[in-house]
């Protein structure tokens, strides 16, 4: 059965952002950070999803006998020393990200993000960058933003197969010498352990409380099985 998907490179110039974006409608009904905000797609979401995956390194599953995209690899590169331009471009978007989310969406979806933002950065450690390089002694990491196979498909190491090439990408044609991912559900923590990644944090979401002192919204609704948050790391 597994011959029946080729996993491929996201190419900047691809056509098939719109179908790529469309099997995210499954990681969010899926994913239990959605799940805990109530992030529902919107416009802002598909646009910044879509800047990140036309950088080089994110792969996709597409099913030849139909040519549908069925599963997709988002990556995103950290470098501890940016060009001018590019230091100006993440400037710009740390002011202008609040606002647009503002812009876009409804005070109900805003609030969504205003509670998994916060929420990722205490379960990942993500805060601050700086401190990854040092502690992983490199210049310049990729770290996983979204991995999502569609139902239809699963079964097939689709997952693995695209988190091995996006990795590949990663130390081939960026020069990053570590990946960094988050593991929100128990299938992908089960395939970053598969790959040999190494355990950094875990963190209960049954222990997770806000900053009221309020357990996480809609802890109710997180399938069972997907009990914590790992981040892990793993040398390219």
């Amino acid at each position: 059965m597994s011959n029946r998907y080729r996993v491929v490179p996201i190419e900047p110039d691809t056509d098939q952002m719109p179908e790529i974006l469309d099997v995210l409608e499954h990681f969010n009904a899926e994913e239990p950070c959605f799940i805990i905000s109530s992030l529902p797609r919107h416009r802002f979401y598909d646009w910044s999803f879509a800047s990140m995956a036309r950088c080089g390194i994110s792969t996709m599953a597409i099913d030849t006998e139909t040519g549908k995209v069925v599963g997709a690899y988002v990556g995103k590169i950290f470098k501890d020393k940016y060009s001018a331009w590019e230091t100006f471009q993440n400037w710009i978007w740390s002011i202008m990200m609040p606002w647009l989310y503002w812009l876009f969406e409804t005070p109900e979806k805003y609030h969504g993000h205003e509670v998994v933002l916060p929420f990722l950065f205490d379960v990942t450690g993500y805060t601050p960058i700086s401190a990854w390089f040092s502690s992983l002694g490199c210049s310049k990491f990729v770290s996983d933003t979204y991995l999502v196979v569609s139902p239809e498909a699963r079964g097939a190491n689709l997952g693995e197969r695209m988190i091995v090439l996006s990795d590949q990408l990663a130390k081939e044609r960026a020069g990053c010498t570590y990946s960094v991912a988050m593991g929100t559900g128990i299938y992908s923590q089960r395939i970053f352990d598969k790959l040999g990644y190494t355990l950094v944090k875990e963190t209960r979401y049954d222990e997770v409380r806000m900053e009221d002192g309020s357990p996480l919204p809609n802890l109710d609704r997180v399938p069972p099985e997907h009990k914590s948050a790992k981040l892990l790391t793993k040398a390219l």
